[in-house]
């Protein structure tokens, strides 16, 4: 099992589960939302700030282009990594390149974007291809930033051979942690944006899961997706998602409150799967 993997399974009806109503592609749309999650949060961390894209970033970050140059390439080299900051891995190899369209700062200028690709990039093993685009749209009602991401051609190579085909068009609203304390160092602030995050997301996901079977799937704003940090859970904690595959609609709810744990339920027409997932 990939991405999110199931652990514990009680049915609430006798009736089985038929190919079309797995969880099979909840849960590889889960490990694709998880991913593409990760690499905006860490390229938004690294990026942010100011002209030069931090002039004092890690030593495996390095960037193309004077200051005043736009466009700006950043690549963040995940195998220059060293074993004494093992930690920052989080499991991914590779590289991640991350081109900025202007100064990517708290407030950039309206629709300024950043485009991701990766060379041999893996998470947890798992290959990760294809284009990223975020572009900034400006502020929300709490004053923190928004953004629209779309992802196309994305591709996830499984360990096992198995892949995956993955597209996206969603909104981000940061809503917390946007706004590091005053009078912290530049490693301190990286660390706050790192762990004080909270994102809401809403949008569409559509691709084909690692069994090729093709699905789309919805994110309501009224109930969107609330990506949180989450050291022991999943970074999901709140929200509701709706897959639809073979003509069945698959509800996934993270739940209706916001807090860090492993648990979903899955309803499928009169069917209703209580699931604990592996972060």
């Amino acid at each position: 099992m990939i991405g999110a993997v199931v652990t514990s399974c009680k049915k609430r009806e006798e009736t089985p589960l038929t190919p079309e109503s797995d969880y099979q592609t909840g849960q590889d749309d889960v490990f694709a939302q998880q991913t593409v999650q990760k690499t905006f949060t860490s390229v938004n961390n690294y990026g942010i700030n100011d002209d030069g894209i931090k002039g004092d970033r890690p030593y495996y970050i390095t960037v193309e282009g004077g200051v005043g140059v736009w466009p700006k390439k950043m690549t963040i080299n995940f195998d220059l990594i060293t074993a004494a900051d093992a930690a920052i891995k989080e499991g991914r190899s590779g590289i991640v390149y991350a081109e900025f369209s202007g100064p990517w700062k708290k407030d950039p200028a309206p629709n300024t974007s950043v485009t991701v690709t990766f060379n041999n990039y893996k998470v947890n093993g798992i290959l990760c291809e294809g284009t990223v685009t975020v572009t900034y749209l400006g502020q929300n009602s709490v004053g923190g930033p928004t953004f629209n991401i779309k992802a196309t051609n994305m591709k996830f190579t499984f360990t096992n051979g198995e892949n995956m085909l993955w597209t996206t068009d969603r909104s981000i609203s940061w809503i917390e942690g946007f706004e590091p304390p005053a009078n912290l160092t530049s490693d301190q602030i990286l660390n706050y944006l790192a762990t004080n995050y909270k994102y809401e997301i809403w949008g569409t996901n559509s691709g084909t899961n690692s069994k090729g079977s093709a699905y789309s799937a919805a994110i309501q704003q009224t109930n969107p997706l609330v990506f949180r940090y989450c050291p022991t859970g999943l970074p999901i904690s709140k929200g509701t998602i709706v897959i639809t595959q073979s003509g069945v609609a698959k509800t996934i709810n993270f739940g209706d409150v916001d807090e860090c744990d492993n648990k979903v339920t899955i309803t499928i027409g009169v069917i209703t799967i209580d699931l604990t997932l592996r972060s």
